[in-house]
């Protein structure tokens, strides 16, 4: 799945909700990451989680290439153990 077809994807689910906060869990190399980016845009916040400290950093390049980058932080762990995400209130 490219970046396009997963902002379509995602596009009715994000635009109807009210919330800027989002988790990628499994993030990989950040397609719906960059996806909730971009869709969610300024303001929004989203953490990738990934345990593979390799695909974050393409994730990272990614959405410097995007213009998505501040809005997006990598979190290097594995998400299967958490039982709270740093940053966010639950």
């Amino acid at each position: 799945m490219n970046l396009d077809e997963a902002v379509e994807l995602l596009q009715d689910a994000v635009g109807s909700s009210p919330a800027t906060e989002w988790a990628d869990f499994g993030a990989g190399e950040g397609t719906f990451t960059l996806a909730l980016a971009r869709l969610l845009g300024a303001g929004a916040h989203v953490i990738a989680v990934d345990r593979d400290r390799g695909s974050l950093r393409k994730l990272e390049q990614h959405a410097v290439a995007d213009g998505t980058r501040d809005c997006i932080t990598t979190l290097n762990t594995d998400f299967t153990g958490m039982r709270d995400l740093p940053g966010v209130a639950v």
